[in-house]
């Protein structure tokens, strides 16, 4: 088994959601002693964003595509190379801002391409061309608590956004952890750590 684990938090290894992340993954190696974890670090080694020249060359076909072409996208083909050959994916994200970082965010927008992980049918429109089979979730940590129902939901642009962009891939199995209440009290802190520690734990196990 490949697991993808994708961290995003500018705060290396005093991110909250880093730590709940490597440990979630540990808990997996154990399970499956011969599994293989591919790492990309965003937070210390950011990729480049689109820009003009990429968003020209993505948009040739791929049999008119110049040398040069092909070297402005080949970040990209490599990223999305990582996902395609994983069975895991899991991503640490801590929320910015009532979103994600824009370390994951440049990241999403070099995968989200089309005739690579996803396709347009004149038909039945946009298409995912990335296996189902694939299980992804989502590590995250937050200032406040955003839960379902209550008024601050709706400021929460963070877990819906990677369950949509990934689902639109095709990852909808999709799992999400929380720790919330960051900017609370000592006590609220500890209890909402405690929380997200007992649904890893509970998750690694069926997985």
């Amino acid at each position: 088994m490949k697991i993808l684990y994708i961290s995003s938090s500018v705060r290396s290894e005093q991110s909250l959601t880093n730590k709940l992340a490597n440990e979630f993954i540990a808990k997996l190696q154990t399970r499956f002693p011969e599994s293989v974890v591919v790492s990309r670090d965003l937070g210390d080694h950011p990729v480049k964003g689109p820009d003009l020249q990429w968003t020209q060359s993505n948009t040739i076909p791929d049999l008119d595509k110049s040398s040069h072409d092909w070297d402005v996208l080949a970040q990209s083909d490599a990223l999305i190379e990582e996902i395609v050959s994983a069975d895991r994916v899991v991503i640490s994200a801590p929320m910015y801002n009532f979103s994600v970082p824009w370390t994951l965010k440049c990241y999403i927008d070099n995968i989200v391409r089309n005739e690579r992980t996803f396709t347009i049918d004149p038909v039945e429109g946009f298409k995912p061309k990335l296996s189902a089979d694939k299980k992804l979730v989502l590590i995250t940590s937050s200032a406040g608590s955003y839960e379902s129902g209550t008024p601050m939901e709706a400021y929460d642009f963070c877990t819906p956004y990677i369950r949509s962009v990934f689902g639109f891939m095709g990852l909808t199995d999709f799992h999400a952890v929380s720790a919330v209440n960051q900017w609370a009290s000592e006590e609220m802190r500890n209890e909402a750590i405690n929380e997200a520690h007992d649904a890893l734990e509970a998750l690694s196990v069926s997985w």
